[in-house]
């Protein structure tokens, strides 16, 4: 609850993903400006505004654990984690499920609030919101899996800031942060549709603007199994990196 004790730091966080999104907005106005059917890959002026407003919504809701859990390890700290009875990535996942919750809906409300006042509002019906809330938790979940695994390379890596770079990098690229993934190379598509990164930015925000039952399904099974695959992977690294540490004594 330590973000409802500070109102103006998610004031700011409100304000710096309106102002992202109504930036990219004026940007695609003037886009959309020279086509003559006004829609570019199957997205209409406001859909490709609700688009970037939905990725960036997902983005920033999902607090970065790779530089605190980097610190965590490098500090020595994580040697406590082996006495205690829980597992110390998912004491991590625990803690910032609230922030992330709050995160969440108070920019979506003051967004969705700002945005229809400028643009019409996705049709959506009761199955469509299912089906977003859905894809966007498997999002949610699925980011915080790939940036404990990022973090967790601190075992090895000196400085992990760079890991966070990389990372932020391949989401606006390869998870379509300011632009749908339907612009790039057919051949690039396909490769980034078998990547996990399409589904923490890219799916959830189509779905959003976009449904379409078919493509739904198929994200829903691409994030669970790109889930359990970080899920398995976080622990064998984990397990690993804990060996490092009994023996240089933490």
């Amino acid at each position: 609850m330590d973000r409802l004790a500070y109102p103006l730091e998610l004031l700011y966080a409100n304000i710096f993903i309106l102002l992202i999104t109504l930036v990219m907005s004026g940007v695609w106005r003037v886009v959309y400006a020279s086509q003559p059917d006004k829609i570019i890959s199957g997205f209409s002026l406001a859909g490709m505004i609700w688009y970037v407003f939905m990725t960036e919504l997902i983005l920033t809701s999902n607090p970065s654990i790779i530089g605190e859990i980097g610190e965590e390890i490098k500090s020595g700290n994580v040697a406590y984690a082996l006495t205690k009875p829980y597992s110390f990535v998912s004491y991590y996942f625990s803690s910032i499920l609230g922030k992330t919750f709050i995160n969440f809906i108070t920019k979506l409300f003051v967004g969705v609030l700002v945005l229809i006042c400028f643009i019409k509002f996705p049709s959506l019906n009761l199955f469509i919101v299912f089906a977003v809330i859905i894809a966007i938790i498997l999002a949610l979940v699925l980011n915080f899996l790939v940036s404990a695994t990022c973090s967790l390379l601190a075992f090895w890596v000196e400085d992990v800031d760079s890991m966070r770079f990389i990372y932020q990098k391949i989401l606006f690229i390869g998870g379509g942060l300011l632009f749908p993934l339907d612009i790039y190379p057919v051949f690039l598509q396909k490769i980034l549709h078998y990547l996990p990164f399409e589904g923490i930015l890219y799916g959830p925000a189509r779905t959003f603007v976009n449904f379409d039952l078919v493509y739904w399904q198929s994200l829903v099974l691409r994030q669970t199994i790109w889930i359990f695959i970080f899920i398995v992977l976080i622990k064998i690294v984990y397990a690993q990196g804990i060996k490092k540490v009994n023996i240089n004594g933490g």
